[in-house]
């Protein structure tokens, strides 16, 4: 929201960090969470977060923190 809007690119950065966290649920959570900030967009860091996400869905074995990064491209 317009909360967030001073302070996105380094929201961006953080949740993209918590996207490698060693918990499945900190990391689908983080997934969740960029999905949502998509539609307002990352200030700058939205080649980085396709980057990420797409990422995940190419390497990741687990399968809900694959679901929720194609959830997060809208997939």
């Amino acid at each position: 929201g317009k909360d967030l809007d001073s302070r996105r690119q380094e929201a961006a950065k953080a949740i993209l960090k918590a996207v490698d966290d060693l918990s499945v649920e900190v990391r689908v959570a983080a997934l969740e969470t960029l999905g949502a900030m998509s539609e307002e967009g990352f200030a700058g860091e939205a080649d980085e977060v396709l980057k990420v996400v797409e990422r995940i869905i190419a390497r990741e074995a687990r399968k809900e923190v694959v679901a929720a990064a194609k959830t997060t491209l809208g997939k």
